[in-house]
């Protein structure tokens, strides 16, 4: 891990950091091959060494004293750790700066924690960290997953809370934090599984505790047709009581197989769980066929997909589209409001030669849908013309195909108020395609203290 500090072309390292499993003598032998990345245990590639997203924060605390940064990364892929910084002063940088790791030597439970840490804090202002204990576990355990929640602040980083997920099979995907009033204390967390199940978590805050919603059992699980799992790796989003995901799994060679993936909006109503993809009496929408092919229209921006808008019933628990030719999706889904719509990305791996399991290739395509029935927008959702608006002369469809491998995108705000969706092309420059408008945000601009 490296801390840089400066401006423009005064640009310093400040801090190194490595973990202990890099360390770790068993760490060829035993990490890398377990989840499925490298069969080989010799020729290790070195940037597997710490291969987690750092996420780093400036936090503020109970007694409104001076804030700190806090920074908390994993080993991800590459070995099961978590450990956290405190940046706040890098003029001198020592032992002082860290401030604690947990790794599977602490606690053989935690597995390969790929996702974000989140930084929260608790119901009296302690700054915390909020970890899924990820892929992997280990095999002595029982069939169960972990949700961490580590103080920062008081010296106890090595005796998290522990919140025990059972039957997840061992795999927890990205969490996401629900906060209502945007005080930085969570209300939910929610946290899908390997085995396609959607859980609640609540944070009870006068009494400091947390307890898994739904009688301790998962509010909804993705199957397929057949009844077969739908793992849930990327994370959820949730917006007006509705739960957004989609599915897919990409950990090992094992995942390249053609099984059909879904995105799903999922309705809670907070009173008991939903059942299965297959008795949850869910709205179906499908891509439009005629004579057996996709309908669909080449453009400037690409290949568009047409989706059905079928109307859904009150008595409806959510909506699902099942993704055409084995696409998954394994990202964030993302909200967007001004279009009433939600935002996956969708990849399809390309086919895997043995050997060459951690090649690049693929496709990526973004996928628009209404929030509230999964069908697609009755205007264009993309600027099919690029001419950087969106207009009657744009090519309307739920789904873009893009020239990218990469499998992922995100909504950025342009400086004239339009909304992109950007993404990488195949050769690693960025792409960015209007989608639509911004509303006008309210935010500090400058404060003062008023006696």
């Amino acid at each position: 891990m490296h801390v840089v500090q400066g401006k423009e072309n005064n640009i310093k390292e400040v801090i190194s950091y490595l973990p202990s499993t890099v360390f770790d003598p068993s760490f060829y032998e035993k990490s890398i091959p377990k989840i499925g990345y490298n069969s080989s245990k010799s020729a290790i590639s070195p940037e597997l060494l710490n291969d987690g997203t750092p996420v780093m924060k400036e936090m503020c605390s109970e007694s409104k004293e001076k804030s700190k940064v806090f920074l908390v990364g994993s080993t991800g892929k590459a070995g099961r750790s978590i450990y956290a910084l405190n940046l706040t002063d890098v003029d001198n940088p020592g032992s002082a700066n860290i401030i604690g790791e947990y790794s599977h030597a602490n606690d053989p439970q935690l597995g390969y924690t790929v996702h974000p840490a989140i930084l929260a804090y608790d119901n009296l202002k302690h700054p915390i960290a909020i970890v899924g204990s990820g892929y992997n576990t280990d095999d002595s355990v029982s069939d169960q997953s972990y949700i961490y929640i580590f103080r920062l602040d008081n010296g106890s980083f090595k005796t998290p809370k522990k919140i025990m997920l059972p039957k997840t099979g061992k795999g927890l995907g990205a969490i996401t934090m629900v906060d209502k009033n945007l005080d930085g204390i969570p209300e939910a967390l929610y946290v899908g599984d390997v085995k396609g199940q959607i859980w609640r978590v609540n944070y009870i805050a006068n009494t400091d505790s947390w307890e898994v919603a739904y009688n301790n059992q998962p509010y909804f699980q993705a199957v397929d047709e057949n009844n077969k799992p739908q793992p849930v790796t990327g994370g959820v989003a949730v917006y007006n009581n509705y739960i957004y995901f989609g599915t897919g799994k990409m950990l090992s060679k094992q995942d390249f197989d053609k099984n059909a993936q879904t995105v799903y909006g999922i309705k809670e109503h907070g009173s008991a769980p939903i059942g299965t993809s297959l008795t949850a009496n869910l709205l179906t929408q499908e891509y439009v066929v005629l004579a057996g092919k996709h309908t669909t229209t080449q453009t400037d921006a690409g290949t568009i997909y047409q989706v059905t808008n079928k109307p859904i019933d009150t008595n409806s628990n959510g909506w699902r589209l099942n993704l055409r030719d084995y696409y998954l999706s394994i990202d964030v889904p993302e909200i967007v409001k001004n279009r009433g719509a939600v935002k996956f990305t969708l990849f399809a791996p390309a086919p895997v030669d043995v050997g060459q399991e951690c090649a690049s290739g693929g496709k990526t395509s973004v996928l628009m849908l209404k929030l509230f029935n999964g069908g697609q927008l009755e205007t264009a959702s993309y600027d099919t013309n690029l001419d950087n608006a969106l207009g009657s002369e744009d090519i309307n469809g739920a789904e873009l195909a893009v020239d990218s491998n990469s499998g992922f995108s995100t909504l950025i705000t342009g400086p004239n108020g339009m909304l992109y969706v950007a993404v990488s092309d195949k050769n690693g420059n960025i792409t960015t395609i209007a989608v639509g408008k911004t509303s006008p945000v309210v935010r500090r601009l400058s404060w003062r203290i008023l006696n």
